[in-house]
């Protein structure tokens, strides 16, 4: 099940906007709000095809122990 997800440009540039608020929105949160905006950009993450697909190919668990 290896689909192929193709955007034109104007979709591209619309999800690249919506991508950069709501992350820069989580980068700038304060504490109490820290936990409405993680939700708000994981949210945005699962449901951008484009986004969660680019993730899941290029996560190579860089975490160190």
């Amino acid at each position: 099940m290896n689909q192929e997800i193709t955007l034109t440009e104007i979709d591209y540039k619309k999800l690249s906007l919506n991508f950069r608020r709501v992350a820069s929105r989580f980068l700038k949160t304060n504490y109490s709000e820290a936990d409405d905006n993680l939700e708000r950009f994981l949210l945005f993450i699962e449901e951008s095809p484009v986004i969660l697909k680019f993730i899941q190919e290029n996560n190579r668990g860089t975490a160190t122990s």
